[in-house]
């Protein structure tokens, strides 16, 4: 771990901790780290540095509290304080590359010297380098310049400085042993084969948009490593510079989009397409994408949603085709991967036109009647379309009330509970109904009838995104809606309802398939109050992979985690639900998409309510975007009161390919 830290016992004084290292393996520990304190009137600077070895102390800092008042202890025990690398070694030894930067603030020396030492990485390994034949030697040494750039976000500013203040200037020296080189890349490397194994594994399941990003930001990684001639891991006859723009162009080229109907919706004066987007004669997963018209220029980007996508045009285009583009570059994303962000940002970007199509919009228009639409209805357990159903009808007036707007017309329709789902469905974003014919599924139980995917479009006015989301409705025993959820994608049902009958009751898989969705839907309508109480007060929540020393115990559960593989941050509850609060009041939108679920009961007792579950989760908000490994163990034995006792999110699996699962604890 890299750590930073900075404290002010007194107005503008300042302390600094870097490059604080700390490792759990075996009976070895270690530490080691250089401060500096500087006084508020910068009249003078202590500058040192500590490291522990077994039980080996060379130097230790401790910070105390009383009041307001902080005050910094340094103990020194068996040795004395080991001094930093001399500038004059750096300059004679030969062992290190070094960049110098003066300037009136240690900030602005800093990333003086920062840069300076870029430039002399980049001489050294502008050789391995790959020239472009079309530039000429200082468009070459340029680049390289910029691919090495994009490490100072992240690798680089780890390195250790020495700093020589005055009164007038500070001059710093930003170092790296030249051995240490190959590490740097070695990481970079690293990271370039995570992100195309991860498109390997999304395009096997048509899940197309993570597939196409993956590529990408491998390939853009790929083009600031400088040995860019290494093979793919599952063919040694062909290079990664060549597979990954391959593999970008197939999934581009092999992606259809298939005109279903063209509706003419008069009401709102726009014509409505309606698409179904396959790869390879499948329903695509996930996919953005946007199209062009001469009045509105670029649409939003648009999500596909289980291979179903609408294009809105306005009711008086009469143009025969229309340009669309597939997003492959995902910036946005990668706001979660400031390496990546830094690539993407850094260098010349890569293109590819076939991302573009011209689609052909000729065929038989339909008109949208906004008295009246078709709601057929499909009975799984019956395995037959219905007949007559209350429920039915009033589902069909309050499809009809969405796409006019009129909440207060069908409110009796709703438990207390159900219209507070059916408001906050409507405040998500500007809720849209495309159609007037649609086909819903029917899952009926003792006291509930579930109406199952009614496809909504949500876009928010303050940004750029736009969701095509499956809306269920739940009926009580008196026919009244008491619950609305956002679906599960099919690839997730299918997962779950594939369990081994004999293991799983029909009962149980209806449980998590609905705990999932009402899980889904409190975080996409920021539902802060339904996620505090399904959380146990003494809920284990890990996030992230920070290392920290921090055993964790919570009632009747023992940390069993192998501490070599894992670093975690653990919130308590009440944290964690102010983390949340956080978030949702800096975001217009919140939206998460599961895929590649793995559900098990916690113990092989068939009748235990107590589960768990490994989901893959693609978070989106306004500000923020990531994708990782979900798990969660929660107890459904009352389904209308779930509870869950652990939740542990990281952004990638672990180097042997797992992630957090019920095997890293255990219930005594």
């Amino acid at each position: 771990m890299e750590n930073y830290e900075e404290i002010s016992p007194q107005r503008g004084d300042k302390l600094k901790i870097e490059n604080v290292k700390y490792k759990i393996g075996g009976e070895q520990r270690s530490m080691g780290g250089i401060f500096r304190f500087t006084s508020h009137d910068s009249r003078f600077t202590i500058f040192s540095r500590f490291t522990t070895h077994d039980s080996r102390l060379t130097g230790f800092l401790l910070l105390t509290s009383h009041g307001s008042l902080l005050t910094m202890v340094l103990f020194l025990l068996l040795s004395l304080p080991l001094l930093a690398v001399t500038i004059d070694e750096l300059q004679n030894s030969g062992e290190y590359l070094y960049g110098m930067g003066e300037a009136d603030s240690y900030e602005k020396a800093t990333d003086l010297a920062l840069q300076n030492l870029i430039s002399k990485i980049s001489v050294k390994v502008e050789a391995d380098f790959t020239r472009k034949d079309s530039e000429d030697e200082y468009g070459f040494k340029s680049r390289v310049e910029r691919n090495i750039n994009t490490y100072s976000s992240t690798t680089l500013y780890n390195v250790p400085d020495i700093m020589e203040q005055s009164k007038d200037k500070t001059v710093v020296w930003r170092y790296l042993k030249k051995a240490d080189l190959d590490k740097i890349f070695a990481a970079r490397r690293q990271k370039i084969l995570s992100y195309y194994n991860c498109g390997l594994e999304a395009e096997a399941k048509c899940q197309i948009g993570d597939a196409l990003r993956n590529y990408y930001w491998s390939m853009e990684l790929l083009s600031t490593y400088p040995e860019k001639e290494c093979l793919c891991p599952e063919n040694d006859e062909i290079t990664l510079q060549t597979q990954l723009p391959n593999k970008i162009n197939s999934l581009l080229d092999g992606t259809n989009f298939n005109l279903l109907h063209i509706y003419r919706d008069v009401g709102k004066n726009r014509k409505v397409l309606k698409y179904l987007v396959t790869y390879a004669e499948k329903s695509v997963t996930n996919l953005n994408y946007r199209y062009y018209t001469s009045a509105d220029g670029w649409s939003r980007y648009t999500s596909v949603n289980d291979g179903l996508a609408y294009i809105e045009l306005p009711l008086d285009y009469s143009e025969p085709k229309l340009a669309l583009q597939i997003q492959y570059r995902y910036e946005q994303a990668a706001n979660f991967d400031k390496e990546v962000l830094k690539v993407l940002s850094g260098i010349e970007a890569d293109y590819f036109n076939n991302n573009q199509r011209e689609l052909i919009l000729i065929g038989e228009e339909e008109d949208i009647n906004t008295e009246k639409l078709t709601l057929d209805v499909f009975n799984i357990s019956k395995n037959e379309s219905t007949g007559e159903l209350k429920e039915k009808d009033i589902l069909e007036d309050v499809i009809k009330d969405i796409r006019e707007g009129n909440k207060e017309d069908i409110k009796n329709c709703f438990t207390e509970t159900g219209y507070s789902d059916y408001e906050n469905i409507l405040c998500y974003g500007k809720a849209d109904i495309m159609e007037d014919k649609y086909q819903m599924l029917l899952e009926e139980s003792p006291g509930e009838k579930q109406f199952r995917n009614l496809p909504m479009r949500f876009s928010f006015p303050g940004n750029e995104a736009e969701f095509i989301e499956r809306v269920n409705f739940k009926f009580d025993d008196k026919g009244r809606i008491k619950g609305i959820t956002f679906s599960l994608s099919d690839r997730t049902i299918r997962d779950i309802m594939a369990k081994d009958e004999r293991m799983w009751k029909p009962e149980e898989k209806y449980q998590l398939i609905n705990f999932m969705e009402y899980y889904k839907t409190a975080y996409c309508l920021e539902d802060i109050d339904y996620i505090n109480n399904i959380f146990a007060e003494n809920a284990l929540i890990i996030v992230g992979r920070i290392l920290k020393n921090d055993d964790f115990d919570i009632e009747n559960i023992t940390d069993t985690i192998d501490k070599e593989k894992v670093e975690y941050i653990r919130y308590e509850k009440d944290e964690y639900i102010e983390h949340l609060r956080q978030v949702f009041a800096a975001n217009e939108y919140v939206n998460l998409q599961f895929e590649d679920s793995d559900i098990k009961h916690y113990s092989n007792d068939p009748d235990s309510a107590l589960y768990a579950i490994q989901i893959k989760q693609n978070y989106a908000s306004q500000n923020y975007g990531d994708q990782g490994y979900l798990f969660l163990m929660m107890d459904l034995q009352e389904i209308e009161k779930p509870k869950i006792y652990i939740r542990t999110w990281q952004p990638e699996k672990f180097a042997d390919g797992t992630v957090f699962g019920v095997d890293d604890f255990r219930m005594n």
